[in-house]
């Protein structure tokens, strides 16, 4: 949920800072550089949660996946390569798409679209579903009645 809101907002407040700024090839850039530089202060003046440091120690170690699950690990990796790859195709085109569909020169308005596109094309292709099918089924994970 976070990462769709992110996205979104990132696109209506860089198309914003396009469409009204000064510089509109620089000002998204500036705009990320200063809200880092308030993450990395941030981040260097928290507290340390550890007491006692000690030196630096770094062991590589190679990733592995158990050999049970190794088939379902690859069709899942590539399925999730897979649905990253088409957003990214989708939002690098869906601006001059719906600037196309809405018949406008407006950023704002062809981010704006970029983003409704999406939500509004996964309202109607779900509609076509038998109600409830989309929805995950909720399952605790213990058994009733066995702590």
């Amino acid at each position: 949920m976070a990462s769709t809101v992110g996205l979104g907002l990132s696109f209506l407040v860089s198309s914003a800072l396009v469409q009204l700024g000064t510089a509109p090839r620089v000002l998204p850039y500036l705009v990320l550089l200063v809200l880092f530089t308030a993450a990395f202060v941030g981040v260097y003046l928290m507290p340390e949660p550890v007491p006692k440091r000690s030196p630096l120690r770094l062991t590589p170690q190679r990733p592995t996946v158990p050999a049970g699950i190794r088939h379902r690990f690859l069709l899942a990796s590539l399925a999730v390569i897979g649905s990253w790859s088409l957003g990214s195709l989708f939002f690098s085109l869906g601006p001059g798409l719906s600037a196309q569909l809405f018949r406008t020169s407006s950023v704002i308005v062809a981010g704006t679209g970029a983003v409704a596109l999406p939500g509004a094309l996964s309202q109607i292709s779900s509609a076509a579903l038998p109600r409830g099918s989309a929805r995950p089924q909720a399952r605790p994970p213990w058994r009733p009645g066995r702590c």
